[in-house]
């Protein structure tokens, strides 16, 4: 996809990077450093090579949970380490999918059961994102991608990612963006560009479910489509307006919830931004 901010890979979705945001004091985020991208398994030779040479990537950070990263893998990259940080409750999810008898794999094999288990499960819903924050694993995790980089040298690019790269790749973004000073409004335009990256992929899948959805399971195509696809901006909105009550800010929840102080971001903003 031809996008200022994207990084030209072949066989890699929803892969863009942050540099060129501008923050509210007037400086703007460092080209090819933070880069966010869905999963690696398909990438190419090519685009391995783009981003070893063009982005000098160092830190590949895996945000899918052990079942996801353990189906598609990512690929060995020469140079680069790899910290896989599952932010969900990984053992309360196996225990509510052995209750509703649900295969860790049905939501990519049979997307409408797959979904409607999710539903009763609870796992989608317009809290998602809050339950991401709000449990300790989410905490944990969230507080690891930022030691992460801290800890990276200036020059070396850091790429996270999920699945679909877009909801708990996409929150981490929001978090990091909020760090380095970032308006809210455009945080939010960052994260709702995933529906503009992925709009084919998007178009493809509303063909697939208007035929494969019953009549009576219809009302559910346009969350379906977020789910698997897209975003939808009132699950970052509810995250959000979560930090602001909870934490009094998202820079509150970044400093309270996550532990990173007031001089590590301005570590974080003298390595970020220019």
């Amino acid at each position: 996809m031809e996008h200022e901010r994207a990084l030209g890979l072949i066989m890699v979705d929803n892969a863009r990077e942050l540099g060129g945001y501008r923050t509210r004091d007037g400086r703007r985020i460092k080209h090819g450093l933070l880069l966010r991208t869905a999963k690696l398994s398909n990438a190419t030779a090519g685009d391995i090579d783009k981003l070893v040479n063009d982005y000098r990537l160092h830190t590949i950070i895996d945000f899918r949970m052990s079942a996801e990263a353990a189906a598609e893998p990512d690929p060995e990259i020469e140079g680069t380490e790899r910290h896989n940080i599952s932010i969900m409750n990984e053992m309360e999810l196996r225990k509510q999918r052995e209750m509703m008898d649900m295969d860790p794999g049905d939501l990519m094999k049979d997307p409408i059961k797959g979904f409607k288990t999710a539903l009763e499960l609870k796992i989608v819903s317009d809290e998602m994102y809050i339950n991401f924050l709000d449990n300790e694993a989410g905490k944990k995790g969230f507080e690891e991608f930022f030691r992460l980089l801290l800890n990276e040298a200036p020059d070396r690019a850091v790429l996270w990612h999920c699945t679909s790269g877009k909801d708990r790749t996409g929150l981490a973004a929001v978090l990091l963006m909020s760090a380095l000073g970032v308006d809210r409004e455009v945080c939010m335009e960052d994260f709702l560009l995933t529906n503009e990256f992925n709009k084919d992929k998007i178009a493809q899948t509303r063909m697939f479910l208007n035929l494969a959805l019953k009549p009576e399971d219809k009302h559910l195509l346009d969350d379906m489509l977020v789910v698997l696809d897209g975003v939808n901006g009132r699950f970052m909105e509810k995250a959000i307006d979560f930090m602001d009550s909870k934490y009094g800010s998202v820079m509150g929840y970044i400093n309270n919830a996550l532990h990173i102080t007031d001089s590590e971001i301005e570590e974080l903003k003298e390595k970020y931004l220019i």
